[in-house]
């Protein structure tokens, strides 16, 4: 039945991130350790767009129709746009760079990327109803062509983060909530 206490609209949301390995939250209100960092303001029309894409072929047996269909190459990313600049999105962002900083001044050396995954958590809030999204091992794989530095706007920086499945189970990512409508998920 029909239930429009079950849709929602996450009105605030956070990105953390940390080294892959790195224990994520058991609860949705304990805050996360040390070793989690927020990634700042995000933009507020972009939230954390999820795209899923995968492979799909059909086999057909002769004279009879649609006898199977084999997926492949599943894939999922989140797109986030932030807006702030610091030191853990110029790391995503730039990753394998070296700053050094002598006190007033830092140079930045902004090198080739290299492989850099990380562990990812996407909390997100509507009103009393809280989920995070616990991503074990993804990485930035594209930063977007909108990156604005102007005097009519500010510096943005669109992160798609490539989300990995754990290759001896197929966990994409766990999440932990306290919204009601997934009560009955175990069950279902």
């Amino acid at each position: 039945m029909a239930d429009n206490a079950n849709v929602r609209a996450w009105g605030q949301g956070v990105v953390y991130v940390a080294p892959v390995g790195t224990t994520g939250p058991t609860d949705v209100t304990t805050p996360l350790g040390a070793s989690w960092d927020d990634l700042g303001e995000l933009e507020q029309d972009a939230g954390a767009d999820l795209t899923i894409s995968e492979d799909t072929t059909d086999v057909y047996a002769w004279g009879k129709g649609l006898a199977r269909r084999i997926k492949s190459k599943h894939k999922r990313e989140i797109k986030v746009v932030v807006l702030e600049t610091n030191a853990v999105v110029l790391g995503l962002v730039n990753p394998g760079s070296a700053a050094t900083n002598d006190g007033t001044i830092t140079t930045y050396v902004v090198k080739q990327p290299t492989a850099d995954p990380r562990a990812f958590v996407i909390h997100e809030v509507d009103g009393d109803v809280i989920r995070r999204r616990i991503i074990k091992r993804a990485e930035v794989s594209a930063v977007g062509e909108a990156i604005k530095d102007g005097e009519t706007g500010v510096t943005q920086w669109p992160l798609t983060i490539a989300i990995y499945p754990d290759a001896s189970t197929s966990e994409i990512w766990t999440e932990i909530t306290n919204d009601p409508a997934y009560l009955d998920l175990a069950s279902a």
